[in-house]
Formats: C-alpha cells, structure tokens, sequence
C-alpha cells in the first residue's frame, strides 16, 4: 500500500509539470508581440518549422506517459525511468 502511495505522489507531480508547462506557453502566448512572430513564421528570431511543434507537443506529452508509466511500470524500471526523464526535466527547465 505505501508503495502506491508514492506512485501517486509522483504522478501527481508528473501531472502537476504538464500543467504548468501548459500555463507557462499560455502565458508567454499573451505576451506583447507574440503572436505577431508567429504568424509572421518566427518565434524569438528562430523560424517556426514542424520539428519546433513536434518538440512543444513531446515536452507537453512526456509528463503525462510518465504519469501513466509510473502506475503501471515494475518498481526498479520505474524508478530509473523517474529518475533520468526527471533529471532531464529538471535540467532543461533550470537552463
């Protein structure tokens, strides 16, 4: 029992990253001038490109399979898994 404790604690927390992921584009989405770089193709000088919207929808999509992968995964797998994807979170988002 005290182990799915700590497995729903952790997708909490997995959910919780998805969420404010999501906040966080709505926010710089109203930012000024935003979404005039977007329709013009462009986003803080770089070109909009597919791979640009593939790499937004997989940040957005990563913590929610790891919500869903930390109830179902064996324990040792599942750990290992939290541990590199969250170490990986953790970094980029820190940059």
């Amino acid at each position: 029992m005290e182990n799915l404790d700590w497995r729903l604690r952790i997708t909490v927390l997995w959910i919780f990253l998805a969420v404010s992921i999501s906040a966080a584009m709505i926010l710089y989405i109203m930012s000024p001038g935003i979404v005039e770089e977007i329709i013009n193709g462009e986003m803080e000088g770089m070109e909009i490109t597919s791979w640009i919207f593939i790499i937004f929808a997989l940040f957005w999509l990563i913590p929610l399979i790891m919500a869903f992968l930390t109830l179902v995964l064996k324990e040792s797998i599942n750990r290992w898994s939290n541990f590199i994807i969250g170490l990986f979170f953790l970094l980029f988002l820190l940059r």
